[in-house]
């Protein structure tokens, strides 16, 4: 199975080193994630999202909780990015997400877990839909597989 990216030995007190994961957008199919690391020197390189499946009960506002150790990760390369679109996700799906990455001396560093969801189609805002200026239903892109 997957594993979460383990603590890495050496992981830098939060005081020191940090790096906050946000969430920029969320579509039905698309989350847009980007991170900052702190202070502006702790660049970092060899970036990894991971995504798990926010199984807390709907309407959990609190504080995210950290992963079941046996929870199934999707993890998504980022090399020294720090953004990232994860297309092709489920729709209405909620997620708990973090980044791991190293700083210049090889110190690994890990976001907060944060949630993050991708919205439902029978939850649009009114006055959107998946049909264009002339009223055509825009469905199966070239360019993603999105339902509509």
């Amino acid at each position: 199975g997957m594993r979460l990216i383990p603590n890495v030995a050496g992981m830098a007190p939060p005081e020191e080193e940090s790096v906050d994961l946000e969430v920029q957008a969320a579509f039905e199919e698309c989350l847009i994630l980007q991170w900052t690391a702190y202070p502006e020197s702790a660049r970092l390189t060899d970036c990894t999202v991971e995504l798990v499946l926010d199984r807390s009960p709907p309407g959990d506002d609190g504080p995210p909780p950290a992963p079941m150790p046996n929870a199934m990760v999707k993890t998504v390369t980022c090399g020294d990015d720090s953004f990232v679109t994860i297309q092709n996700m489920p729709t209405g799906r909620r997620f708990l997400v973090s980044v791991v990455g190293f700083t210049s001396t090889g110190r690994g560093l890990r976001s907060p877990w944060a949630r993050a969801a991708c919205l439902r189609p029978d939850r649009r805002p009114l006055g959107t839909s998946n049909r264009d200026a002339f009223s055509v239903p825009r469905l199966k892109c070239k360019n993603c597989t999105c339902e509509g």
